[in-house]
């Protein structure tokens, strides 16, 4: 068998073959299984039964049935397609034991952090018409250092330990990766790309009239399975991811992959035009002052 036969092998018919069946088919040609690759609850590996072609968002690899057969059985392309020609496909499958998380910014080391307090970071903040009372509640400053230089930003903690660097030069991120979640008690979830965009949701005056939902911040498409994990624990979730070609991409993937596709709605038709949140409220804060000079909220 070559590798172009080996190509028109149907990739879900082959995990079947292995023992796996899909866990959600939302869609007459996608398919979504729990990976091979290790124990999981909520189904991360996908399958474009079109393109015969898979993805498993835990780990962020894909391809072909042979990229899959290399990696599941740990194996050259020759013995893989030798195992397809004999058709005896076993159960020696390779298990990866832990999923290791993306490399983050390189050489960040964290020197301290404290309440927020330059000059230069409320600036920034102003410009990106975010609440400064809001951002002592969400916002760290700090110190760290990269290519043996010592450089300050805004941090936004994340559930591990790790933070979101920003400045108004620098974007980054240390050790180690993930989302932020908040809850408020509620059976609603907003989930954001990034904290900027939170920040703006939160500044806005209108939020504090209503219950506010939980929170889940993304800070990369990268966490797509940390919080698919959690999404389905709510009735509802809306998302306010970028209106970019990544943004739209794992819209899609989020309401495609969650147990409840029509609990899921995208958020960002609020900003429609817009790359984000947080640009669009820019905008909404620059009208006002040319409308209404005297009458502001309080920043």
């Amino acid at each position: 068998m070559n590798c172009e036969q080996a190509r028109k092998i149907d990739i879900v018919d082959f995990l079947g073959r292995l023992g796996f069946s899909p866990a959600r088919h939302p869609k007459p040609q996608i398919y979504w299984f729990h990976s091979p690759f290790r124990d999981e609850n909520t189904p991360s590996f996908k399958v474009d039964r079109s393109a015969n072609e898979w993805r498993d968002f835990g780990i962020g690899e894909g391809g072909s049935i042979i990229d899959l057969g290399i990696k599941l059985y740990g194996c050259t392309v020759s013995e893989f397609l030798d195992r397809l020609q004999s058709g005896v496909y076993g159960n020696d499958l390779v298990r990866l034991k832990e999923i290791k998380p993306r490399s983050t910014e390189p050489g960040i080391e964290i020197i301290s952090v404290k309440p927020l307090s330059h000059p230069a970071l409320y600036n920034y903040l102003l410009e990106r018409a975010i609440s400064l009372s809001i951002a002592r509640r969400y916002l760290q400053e700090v110190v760290f250092r990269i290519d043996k230089k010592e450089q300050f930003a805004l941090g936004f903690p994340n559930r591990s330990g790790g933070y979101e660097l920003r400045n108004r030069l620098f974007k980054g991120s240390s050790s180690p990766k993930d989302i932020f979640i908040e809850r408020h008690g509620s059976n609603e979830l907003a989930m954001f790309e990034g904290f900027m965009d939170f920040l703006s949701f939160m500044t806005d005056p209108r939020q504090s009239l209503k219950q506010l939902p939980d929170i889940l911040v993304l800070n990369s498409t990268t966490n797509f399975v940390k919080a698919l994990e959690l999404m389905d624990d709510y009735q509802r979730c809306r998302l306010f991811l970028d209106n970019d070609d990544t943004g739209r991409a794992y819209t899609k993937l989020f309401i495609e992959a969650s147990s409840n596709p029509k609990s899921v709605g995208d958020g960002a038709s609020l900003y429609t035009g817009f790359k984000d949140y947080n640009a669009w409220w820019i905008l909404q804060q620059q009208q006002i002052r040319i409308r209404y000079p005297t009458q502001l909220p309080k920043l």
